[in-house]
């Protein structure tokens, strides 16, 4: 990041979400009404002095079991009001003190767990897969409750819901979900929407030679974003400097299996937004916070990663103070802003654990604000996410995926060595996500470990405009590219840059259709290529 600090006078041009945000949440989960028995004074002046926080969420709709996102924590005559709050009202009792304190809020909206009685009282609003059941009946989510379609009838409820949020005061709306879930969705309104717009039928099995089924990766994506912009204009409509976002998808390759794509969604947000949750285990990526975050900021955005006050699945154990401690400055260094969820229990002393580390990096924040404001990055290097890729990548290689024999399809069939087969795509798809993250994941780790400044990017900014800045582009195996990114990235190179490629990079388009002879080839004065070897780590 460059390190000219912001002059007074630019910041008072900025909106508020323009400048460093510190945002938290503290969650009391299924006993909100404890907040009764709060001094919400205190509660607000130790969230500003102690946590040093300017942005708090308060729980709008429930996130607890067994799906009680219906539920409101605030007074309204059309939704169903959290039988233990009584007349209290959460965010309108609240947000005075907050005020006092000069915290924004924003209302937490619990937009994917429903519970399966809520769903029996409005037929048609769940997700369902392609034989005709239910996603919750299927996978219940966090082991109790259901998930409803953004295309259905619930898609008004949910746009009234956060209008009837809004109303209280608050300064926007955070949308926990929704997600079109994996295998989803074939309700009739999926099936009439998509009929109208492509002519097809939805298709009922994943092929990824089948074009009809890339309509339907298409339509999912679109939906979503779709959602997202019209949830925004409801929360414009009462408050026309509302900010509003939803938990979007990281930089990993499965992203598109929720239709969470932050080239999809970007537009129709205020901030960009996705978790990062620390989960102990030999696998966990330690660079995950840095990673999300330049993720997330690529998007052009203010954005924000968010990090659980939690050690994995154990809410009610905070997180060891030094992994807190890095994921403030990870977070903060790529270019987003820190989030962090408290969950606060009764019986327990959580919350004052939780403070210590959480207090030395925010403080820190807050005293040297300036000095992060609408900074610029000073890297020369790029690092391509290409959700192009990551969304339709599924190599034409049967070593790849272990077959022998000649590899050639017929009728969705391989030779493979002993007789035709049905192509196992899910599995090819999967072996390809794979790939894809691992690769990415080398260049970040290499790259941060030997303190080499690079941005991440994302396909749109695979033009001479996106380019220019830049000396070094590596696209790590990035398959699928437009012949404009071809060009340009050839063009990058005639005006003196440096490409770093490898394996299929440029080796099929944007639509993972697979080109006749790479046009990237030569440019790395390759003459063709031939068969592959499958790695092997012992070698």
């Amino acid at each position: 990041m460059s390190e000219r600090p912001v002059e007074v006078e630019e910041l008072a041009d900025l909106k508020w979400y323009e400048r460093p945000v510190r945002m938290m949440r503290l969650d009391y989960l299924g006993e909100m009404n404890r907040m009764r028995e709060d001094d919400l004074d205190a509660l607000a002046r130790s969230k500003r002095d102690e946590w040093h926080i300017n942005c708090e969420w308060v729980v709008g709709t429930l996130g607890s079991a067994p799906g009680l996102a219906y539920q409101t924590t605030f007074n309204t005559p059309k939704f169903d009001k959290t039988p233990s709050l009584g007349d209290f009202d959460v965010i309108r009792e609240y947000l005075p003190y907050a005020r006092k304190y000069g915290l924004r809020v924003l209302a937490y909206m619990n937009m994917h767990w429903f519970s399966f009685d809520f769903a029996a009282k409005h037929p048609g609003w769940e997700q369902l897969t392609n034989d005709g059941v239910s996603y919750g009946s299927k996978f219940p989510l966090y082991g109790s409750g259901t998930t409803l379609c953004v295309n259905g009838g619930w898609r008004d409820w949910g746009m009234e819901i956060i209008r009837e949020a809004m109303k209280t005061g608050i300064d926007g709306v955070f949308l926990d979900g929704p997600v079109i879930f994996p295998g989803c969705c074939y309700c009739d309104a999926c099936r009439e929407k998509f009929a109208r717009r492509y002519g097809e039928d939805l298709p009922q099995t994943e092929d990824w030679s089948d074009p009809n089924w890339l309509n339907f990766v298409q339509f999912r994506s679109d939906s979503l974003a779709e959602f997202m912009r019209d949830s925004r204009e409801a929360a414009k409509s009462v408050n026309p400097e509302a900010v509003a976002f939803l938990n979007a998808g990281t930089w990993h390759a499965n992203t598109w299996r929720y239709a969470r794509c932050l080239d999809a969604v970007s537009d129709y947000e205020d901030f960009n937004g996705a978790e990062e949750f620390f989960h102990p285990g030999h696998s966990n990526f330690l660079l995950g916070w840095a990673a999300t975050g330049k993720y997330m900021a690529a998007g052009g955005k203010p954005s924000v990663v968010f990090s659980h006050h939690t050690l994995g699945a154990w809410h009610y154990i905070p997180l060891a103070k030094y992994e807190a401690e890095l994921a403030i400055p990870q977070t903060v260094a790529c270019g987003a802003n820190p989030w962090f969820a408290v969950f606060d229990y009764a019986l327990d002393h959580s919350r004052a654990a939780a403070i210590e580390p959480i207090k030395e990096m925010q403080s820190f924040l807050a005293e040297n604000e300036q000095f992060y404001t609408q900074t610029e990055s000073c890297a020369s290097v790029a690092l391509l996410n290409s959700s192009q890729t990551a969304t339709y990548y599924v190599s034409n290689r049967p070593q790849f995926y272990g077959e022998a024999g000649s590899g050639k399809e017929v009728n969705l069939g391989v030779d493979a060595g002993g007789g035709a087969r049905t192509v196992d795509w899910k599995m090819r798809k999967e072996t390809c996500e794979a790939t894809v993250n691992n690769s990415y994941i080398g260049y970040f780790s290499a790259m941060t470990r030997s303190h080499i400044p690079f941005d991440v990017i994302l396909d749109g900014h695979i033009s001479a405009e996106g380019l220019s800045k830049y000396k070094t582009l590596i696209l790590p195996n990035s398959a699928c590219l437009s012949d404009d990114q071809i060009e340009n990235i050839r063009e990058f190179v005639r005006c003196g840059g440096s490409v770093v490629a490898e394996f299929e990079t440029g080796a099929y388009d944007e639509m993972g259709k697979p080109r006749q002879t790479n046009p990237l080839l030569d440019l790395f004065g390759v003459n063709g290529v031939g068969e592959m070897m499958t790695p092997r780590s012992a070698e």
